[in-house]
């Protein structure tokens, strides 16, 4: 998938697993339950969206933002974390899944 804008649409449950995408630009779109597994991401960006309960399973994130979007519930492989930008409280909720607690 080449140039695409995905703008405030509904994609509840889209499958774009083994994809290919690329220069391609999300924004305000409601993705929960989407599937990201082993896909290759290139110039991709989220904007505002909602990801609560994707999977991005051996997706490399590098440089992939998601400051704007909710990713709580979100299912990511560790190794394909590096590089990956988020906010600190997203941080905190990625930091589960490696079974760190973390204590405030």
């Amino acid at each position: 998938m080449n140039n695409v804008l995905f703008e405030d649409c509904q994609c509840k449950y889209i499958n774009l697993s083994k994809g290919r995408i690329k220069n391609t630009f999300f924004d305000s779109v409601k993705l929960p339950n989407a599937v990201f597994n082993e896909t290759i991401f290139k110039q991709v960006e989220f904007s505002s969206c909602n990801l609560q309960q994707s999977e991005f399973l051996h997706t490399p994130l590098a440089n992939i933002d998601f400051c704007s979007c909710d990713i709580s519930g979100a299912l990511v492989s560790i190794s394909d974390l590096k590089d990956v930008i988020v906010t600190v409280n997203q941080a905190a909720e990625l930091a589960k899944l490696m079974g760190i607690k973390i204590s405030y």
